[in-house]
């Protein structure tokens, strides 16, 4: 089996984003993505949500090196 080189691409935005993000996604021939609800802490502050559909969500995706 050959090798090919990937890259993993982790994307953080909040999950109103969801929908375009994926879209991109399968637009630039993704075959999958993991998604995961996301909570966190930085310079802004702390970033929680009591609605889901104004949280943060992180997605992973493995690509081509070249993409």
């Amino acid at each position: 089996m050959p090798n090919h080189t990937m890259k993993l691409v982790t994307i953080i935005c909040e999950a109103l984003g969801r929908d375009a993000v994926t879209r991109l996604i399968r637009d630039i021939g993704a075959h999958g993505y993991t998604l995961f609800e996301v909570e966190g802490a930085g310079a802004k502050g702390e970033q929680t949500a009591d609605i889901a559909e104004f949280g943060n969500i992180q997605l992973q995706v493995i690509v081509p090196a070249a993409a």
